[in-house]
């Protein structure tokens, strides 16, 4: 039994400690180690910098959809610039419902 307790007590440690030794560095720069790391930090860098920009969008998107519900003027500019859409004369009756929001059929395609 003494054999058994000196392997287990002096020669098991060392055999483990040489395989974690010889073990970790084999594991870290594997193609699943260090560099899988450093591609996924990348990517990583990427979709938050996609994301910061898409944020940016949202916002400019709800401020101008704000402003095309506050203001008519608004929704009548961007149809003329942004659609192409020219105003047509309107008769001196205005839209009871509108106010003065021309209808869709006031627009006609910039020709």
């Amino acid at each position: 039994m003494p054999r058994f307790a000196l392997l287990v007590e002096r020669v098991l440690p060392l055999t483990i400690l040489a395989l974690a030794a010889v073990g970790a560095p084999v594991m870290v720069f594997s193609p699943e180690g260090l560099p899988r790391l450093r591609t996924l930090q990348k990517e990583m860098a990427q979709v938050r910098a996609e994301n910061a920009e898409l944020t940016r969008n949202i916002e400019q998107l709800q401020d101008k959809v704000r402003l095309l519900k506050e203001d008519p003027r608004t929704g009548e500019r961007l149809a003329r610039d942004e659609l192409g859409l020219v105003r047509t004369p309107r008769s001196s009756s205005s839209s009871p419902l509108h106010g003065d929001i021309p209808s869709p059929s006031a627009y006609l395609p910039a020709s």
